[in-house]
């Protein structure tokens, strides 16, 4: 909740903003796009303490990369995950889903450990 209420803050100052999906797909759930340094702020350990750097992400069917930049705009890292079987025909949904979330997982874990600072 405090990471919500600060969203809300921020979003009303018109600082940050974030997207909201409502799905009903197969029970009824709320996706928030949240900044990825505030997301590390509250789940991140040890606590960022600045923020020179930005984290992007580009996630498609078959593979997520993920590019780190400083103030600059001068690439620090750039990693793929690659999960292309899930594209293959029949491959089952929930085991994709599955595939692209622990994906999701390892990135969130190295850009938490390897550049703590991301935006």
């Amino acid at each position: 909740m405090p990471l919500l209420r600060e969203l809300e803050n921020l979003a009303n100052k018109r600082e940050e903003g974030y997207g909201a999906i409502v799905s009903f797909k197969h029970y009824p759930m709320i996706h928030l796009q949240i900044p990825f340094w505030l997301y590390l702020k509250y789940f991140s350990l040890p606590k960022p303490t600045g923020y020179g750097l930005i984290a992007g992400f580009d996630l498609n069917s078959d593979r997520l990369s993920v590019v780190v930049i400083n103030k600059d705009g001068r690439v620090i890292t750039k990693r793929t995950w690659w999960y292309s079987e899930v594209v293959s025909h029949g491959f089952p949904k929930e085991k994709a889903e599955a595939l692209r979330l622990s994906a999701l997982s390892e990135a969130l874990g190295f850009l938490s450990r390897e550049h703590p600072k991301c935006k």
